[in-house]
């Protein structure tokens, strides 16, 4: 494998796992930076796209220091007897994005495809899941990889669309000065809650072999997983807080303002994948958890099927659970729920980085 896809993996299988619905409708985008005017939001999602990078960058190292590549393996090195109180914040929030993402592909593809039964669109998300994830670990990584740039080459001829006809917008946007308060904080936040997601796609850092790997892996994990934010601001800068304030779906109401049907179907099934790759993503981070524990009890892995069967079950679990306001609940303590890996996961990495960055290597 080339030096730049063995570096690039991690950050795209990241951006993978993170994207979920927030660049799917637009709508975390604005809440965390767009709201705060142009140049503001572009400080933001800079400051914000930095402090992935430095989380991302440090886990990463730990992770190649400790020979750590699933969640439970890194958290007993950096935790110890406390490992376990991550994945049960790690479990809740699994439920959780789970279920939204379940509910986001199902009206998506009600959306493309009108004709669908709400049933059939939830079985053909929870099959589809499953069956990429018995390939396996390389080729759920190689399909995380290529659906990211994917993602890159839709939002590109998106920003590129709008730019073409709504170019002056955006020299009018950065003229104009607003509410610019909090912006730091605001993308502080947003670094706080989405860095949840890097001890479960470590499985994507086998292959970096040195400090130097790490940093490079973790700087361009940082971009990767901004740029996308960077086009939806812009684009949203360019139109006007019309499409955007208050707006449930800000995205869909770029798109219905271009007016452009190819457009609009392509980035729909582009996010619609999205969607499945964040599922993905997830549940190939808790096999790998599973897959440690038993190779430390029985010297091997779980078959690819019983991968499978536990995915199906918790893809279940979380179908079942939002029905019941199960899913809701959670996401109504998801300000807790980030608190809690602010104390066991981003402070803790801090410190140990702070540490041990410079510190020389044990043999």
């Amino acid at each position: 494998m080339l030096n730049l896809q063995r570096l690039l993996i991690p950050g795209a299988v990241l951006q993978s796992v993170m994207i979920g619905g927030g660049y799917g409708t637009g709508r975390e985008v604005v809440e965390y930076f767009t709201r705060f005017g142009a140049g503001p939001g572009l400080l933001g999602l800079t400051l914000a796209g930095a402090g992935i990078a430095v989380v991302f960058a440090l886990s990463l190292e730990l992770a190649r220091r400790a020979g750590a590549y699933d969640y439970r393996t890194f958290f007993k090195a950096l935790l110890g007897r406390l490992w376990v109180s991550y994945e049960v914040l790690l479990l809740l929030l699994v439920m959780l994005v789970l279920g939204v993402i379940s509910a986001a592909s199902q009206g998506m593809l009600l959306r493309l495809f009108p004709g669908f039964s709400p049933g059939l669109a939830t079985f053909l998300f929870v099959l589809a899941t499953v069956g990429l994830l018995l390939f396996g670990r390389t080729w759920v990584m190689r399909l995380l990889t290529f659906w990211s740039f994917v993602l890159y080459a839709a939002f590109a001829a998106l920003l590129g669309m709008v730019w073409v006809r709504y170019g002056e917008g955006l020299g009018t946007a950065f003229s104009t000065t607003g509410d610019s308060e909090g912006w730091a904080l605001s993308a502080l936040r947003y670094v706080g809650y989405n860095v949840t997601a890097v001890p479960v796609v470590l499985f994507a850092a086998r292959a970096l072999r040195s400090k130097r790997d790490t940093a490079i892996a973790g700087a361009l994990g940082g971009v990767l997983a901004i740029l996308p934010a960077v086009a939806l601001h812009l684009c949203f800068l360019a139109l006007g807080p019309s499409v955007y304030d208050g707006v449930a779906l800000p995205l869909f109401s770029v798109l219905d303002v271009l007016a452009a049907p190819f457009l609009t179907l392509c980035l729909s099934l582009v996010l619609l994948g999205t969607f499945l790759e964040t599922a993905l993503g997830d549940l190939q981070g808790l096999s790998e958890r599973m897959d440690s524990w038993r190779e430390e009890r029985h010297g091997a892995p779980f078959s690819p099927w019983a991968h499978g069967a536990m995915a199906l079950l918790l893809l279940a679990a979380a179908a079942v659970l939002g029905r019941l306001g199960v899913v809701a609940l959670i996401g109504e303590g998801y300000g807790t729920l980030a608190w809690g890996f602010i104390l066991v996961y981003i402070l803790p990495v801090l410190i140990w980085g702070l540490r041990r960055w410079r510190s020389p290597e044990t043999p």
